[in-house]
């Protein structure tokens, strides 16, 4: 019928005449052209062509459908990242506004909900991308992570040191800075990851690369001389966790050499690594009472939301990762940042000046260029 249907359409008088020889053929005669000539080669060789262009036709026409929906996909799955990632960062804001001691506190919650949430979520990953039948074989091996050796866990102690304490030093950001001067701060994150590069993997960027960290430094530096709320122990803090988190992503290459997982595998296996890594601070300073006051804001219950929030945003960056480019992430997760910033600041009212706002632009610009140049 599909062949047919393109006779018709084409109105090919060769293509009519082999629909009528492979008729006839079904039919049980045999199968002729002009003349007497038997040529079944000729016949099969027709058929497979009309069939090929009919494929290709269909193809033609679901390309644009896919590609609609793969942009929707991601616009839906970044607007949920860029949701969660603001609620953690202003429950998180609120809950350190409300006592001295909560900085391990509102950690701890981080990578106990991330880690309590990843046993159902990335199972379900998981099983997904096995299940997956348009999955690559490379992609479904990642999807099971096998035991790990003692030389796996050596790698990947370093890694869980870096995100225990850089997850500790952001918090701590937050306690004396405000949310976009935290999250402008860590735009400096690329200076760390280019100068750990070098030092221990010996490896060496471009020179427009390291030519577009200076507009991120200058930016930074405007930006702290005109913040409003300027503190240098949260200057510090972020830079500190800057420098972890750059840590954690140069080691992690290596044992993404020798061994094959799931970058979201690897994040919940780093959170659980974490989780017993801060418990026995968290036990030694925990005052169970004041997370359960009399009032009808209950702080155990902004914790959870807040690590709940915190493992989410997290968790979606990986999936947009999965279905686009490492460059559209890096413009996406630059353009959140941006979104954060301009949101916190009026959720929390907190004022920014035109200078302000100028070094943000120039240390994003430079955050972009650094991620874009070859």
């Amino acid at each position: 019928r599909r062949l047919y249907g393109l006779a018709a359409a084409q109105g090919h008088a060769e293509a009519q005449t082999t629909l009528g020889i492979l008729h006839s053929s079904v039919l049980g005669s045999t199968p002729r052209l002009r003349g007497g000539a038997k040529q079944p080669a000729l016949v099969a060789h027709r058929a497979s062509a009309l069939v090929a262009a009919a494929d290709s036709g269909s193809r033609e026409l679901q390309a644009p459908k896919q590609r609609a929906r793969a942009v929707l996909e991601v616009g839906a799955l970044f607007a949920a990242c860029v949701s969660l990632s603001l609620m953690s960062d202003t429950l998180t804001k609120r809950v350190l506004q409300q006592g001295s001691g909560l900085t391990v506190t509102v950690t701890f919650f981080h990578f106990a909900m991330s880690a309590l949430a990843g046993t159902v979520v990335v199972p379900a990953l998981a099983w997904l991308a096995r299940s997956n039948p348009a999955a690559e074989d490379g992609a479904k091996k990642q999807a099971v992570l096998p035991p790990l050796s003692l030389r796996d866990m050596g790698v990947l102690f370093p890694l869980i040191c870096c995100q225990a304490l850089g997850f500790l030093f952001t918090n701590l950001s937050l306690k004396f800075v405000t949310v976009s001067f935290s999250h402008t701060v860590k735009a400096c994150e690329c200076l760390f990851t280019a100068l750990l590069t070098y030092i221990l993997l010996g490896q060496v960027v471009s020179l427009p690369k390291y030519l577009s960290l200076l507009p991120v430094a200058a930016g930074v530096a405007l930006s702290s001389a005109t913040e409003l709320q300027f503190s240098a122990a949260g200057f510090g803090a972020a830079m500190m966790s800057n420098l972890l988190f750059a840590s954690r992503s140069v080691l992690s290459t290596r044992l993404f050499q020798q061994r094959s997982a799931a970058a979201s595998t690897l994040y919940w296996l780093m959170c659980c690594g974490a989780l017993a890594m801060l418990s026995p601070l968290f036990l030694t300073q925990i005052s169970f009472a004041s997370l359960m006051p009399h009032t009808t804001t209950a702080p155990l219950g902004a914790l959870a939301l807040c690590g709940l929030a915190h493992f989410g945003y997290n968790m979606l960056s990986f999936m947009i990762l999965q279905r686009t480019s490492p460059i559209t992430h890096v413009i996406l997760h630059a353009v959140r940042r941006i979104l954060v910033i301009g949101v916190s600041t009026t959720m929390l009212r907190n004022q920014i000046t035109a200078l302000n706002w100028a070094g943000i632009a120039v240390a994003f610009v430079g955050v972009l260029g650094y991620s874009l140049s070859p």
